[in-house]
């Protein structure tokens, strides 16, 4: 589920969305991007690190953040010729419980460590005593959230 959502919003090539959100999830191919976003090189395991972009001085040198959705769009063999990264412009809030016993909030917080290299604007919530599930605190949170980001009311 979360997982999934991340990549669409991260691959979307559209206009920006009002807001997203993401419950007890992690981000597929996080190391990667996180590395090319910090250093704009991605280490192929052998010690040596390899320029996955490296220009022969052609115009259209992409920013870091950039160049790791160019990887992620790569590796998911996608045809857009470039990312919108209309995701940096939508507000993304992930929560995730403390006790999940599937999903690590460990790996909730990497992938906000990523996201926000990539670019995101993200508000992260850890819930004590919660497994992979969501809760009332959390729901609370998500609507607020929203209400804060965008111009939607309670009816």
């Amino acid at each position: 589920g979360c997982a999934a959502s991340l990549i669409a919003l991260l691959t979307w090539n559209g206009e920006p969305i009002a807001a997203a959100f993401g419950m007890c999830g992690w981000l597929p191919f996080r190391m990667q991007m996180e590395e090319i976003a910090g250093s704009g090189s991605l280490d192929d395991g052998d010690g040596a690190e390899n320029d996955l972009f490296e220009s022969d001085g052609e115009a259209g040198v992409q920013d870091l953040p950039t160049q790791g959705i160019t990887f992620l769009f790569e590796e998911l063999e996608l045809s857009a010729k470039a990312p919108s990264m209309s995701f940096q412009q939508t507000p993304l809030f992930l929560g995730h419980g403390v006790e999940d016993e599937k999903v690590a909030v460990g790996l909730g917080q990497e992938a906000v460590s990523c996201l926000k290299h990539l670019g995101a604007s993200v508000e992260w919530r850890k819930y004590e005593g919660l497994g992979h599930w969501y809760s009332g605190a959390m729901l609370c949170d998500l609507v607020d959230t929203l209400r804060r980001w965008t111009t939607w009311e309670q009816n």
